[in-house]
């Protein structure tokens, strides 16, 4: 476990069930647009799929009675077999879908196991969305020492850490007994997590 995941696993730690699940399902959200592009440029996969599990993710937070464990593990089944293998496809944009995929996936896990872990992977995966999408755009030799240094205060990752926290902070001071459209609307950011237009 690296320093940013026991970061986040320490903040969320006080945030109601309702908190975490929102902060899931927005950070989730963000790394979709990613998959709509691997889709584009390979040809393979299901983005109506994941657009269909986001909206479901969005329901269980505005009203956590329709909850049903029978339709989350149908939802994950299918995203299962839509994650791409890094190993099957060159393109650059496939870790992005894989991201995107597994952070769903856990978002999804978290309504029936209720474990933080699942929420702190899903903060992770949008980390290292990132992470890939500087390793890509600044092209760093391998055997620079400086490349992590600078990878962390890029300022995308500087971005994505941030917002992370500030939706932690924000979801742990409103009240969230009924959860909205408009709230949620509210809760999100208009910028992408990575510039999908150098690729």
């Amino acid at each position: 476990m690296d320093a940013f995941e026991i970061e986040i696993k320490q903040l969320i730690k006080p945030l109601s069930f309702q908190a975490k699940a929102l902060f899931a399902a927005i950070t989730s959200e963000r790394l979709y647009p990613n998959y709509v592009l691997f889709q584009e440029r390979t040809a393979w996969g299901n983005s109506l799929l994941l657009k269909d599990a986001i909206a479901l993710i969005y329901q269980y937070t505005i009203n956590n009675s329709l909850i049903s464990v029978e339709e989350v593990e149908y939802f994950k089944t299918r995203i299962d077999l839509i994650t791409p293998d890094c190993d099957d496809f060159e393109d650059i944009t496939t870790s992005f879908a894989l991201d995107a995929c597994t952070s769903l996936y856990c978002t999804l896990n978290f309504f029936i196991s209720k474990d933080d872990n699942d929420i702190a992977a899903v903060a992770t995966f949008a980390r290292d969305t990132v992470y890939g999408f500087i390793k890509g755009k600044e092209q760093f030799d391998a055997l620079d020492p400086s490349s992590e240094i600078q990878t962390e205060h890029d300022e995308f990752m500087v971005c994505e850490k941030q917002r992370q926290r500030d939706l932690i902070a924000k979801l742990s001071k409103i009240d969230l007994s009924i959860v909205t459209d408009a709230l949620i609307d509210s809760l999100r950011v208009a910028y992408p997590i990575i510039d999908l237009s150098l690729f």
